[in-house]
């Protein structure tokens, strides 16, 4: 039996993009012998971007009320995304005031459980600006809120193209991996 439960919410690097088993949460929870509920959805956002499930925010309303003993989530990787290419509808002020709701949101449906927000990589696929203004905005609510941050952001950067070509993937091979 778990010693622990774990609840994970986020985009496609906390669901495991295709290859769902392989996120990184998955072989933490293994590891560390924990009950994980895995509510991350590839494609999903901090920014409210109506499309059903896709919202980050949307995962934890939904969720159990069952409190576990830790809470993982990510966001920003897709919300760069939509500020890219949707400069009339979102903007960093947005983004600030969902990721805020969101931390919010999850301090008051599980209170006292220790929070984590898990940065991303340094993305070869996202406008690294926009990447530096996200995270800027992340950690600065993360402090304020005193949720744990766990920062890959230096340690990974797949606009290296060996690193790209080694660590990330768009098709699955026929065995599935």
């Amino acid at each position: 039996m778990p010693d622990k439960k774990i609840y994970a919410f986020g985009d496609s690097i906390m669901a495991g993009h295709k290859y769902k088993k392989a996120a990184f949460i998955d072989f933490v929870a293994a590891k560390q012998n924990m009950d994980l509920n895995k509510y991350a959805r590839n494609g999903a956002t901090i920014m409210d971007v109506n499309y059903e499930g896709g919202q980050i925010l949307s995962q934890i309303i939904k969720a159990s009320e069952r409190k576990p003993d830790f809470i993982l989530f990510d966001g920003g990787t897709n919300d760069a995304e939509y500020i890219l290419n949707c400069k009339d509808i979102f903007d960093y002020e947005i983004y600030r005031r969902a990721f805020e709701k969101t931390v919010k949101t999850i301090q008051t449906k599980w209170n006292n459980t220790p929070v984590i927000y898990v940065a991303a990589h340094k993305l070869g696929s996202r406008d690294i600006v926009i990447q530096e203004k996200i995270r800027n905005i992340a950690f600065k609510i993360c402090e304020q809120y005193q949720v744990i941050v766990a920062d890959v952001y230096n340690l990974l950067d797949t606009n290296d193209v060996n690193k790209k070509n080694k660590y990330t993937f768009d098709e699955l091979t026929k065995n599935g991996l």
